[in-house]
């Protein structure tokens, strides 16, 4: 392996690992705009239906509540 190619293979190593480091960090940064309807703050989660994934804003719940008072 001659010092180019030793060169080479070190930048890309040095690339894929800042990368790796990096990737987590830029998606948190652009992750409020992937999510469909997008209100004023609201938070969205993903869940995994029986017919397929589906958005969910958080928030109010009507129907399955549970708070503290429940289990006295």
């Amino acid at each position: 392996m001659t010092a180019r190619h030793r060169l080479v293979s070190t930048w890309i190593a040095i690339a894929a690992i800042l990368l790796n480091a990096l990737m987590p960090t830029l998606s948190l940064a652009v992750e409020p705009s992937r999510h469909p309807g997008q209100q004023g703050g609201a938070q969205w989660v993903e869940i995994c239906t029986t017919q397929g994934s589906s958005w969910v804003q958080l928030g109010g719940c009507p129907n399955f509540c549970v708070n503290g008072s429940d289990f006295n």
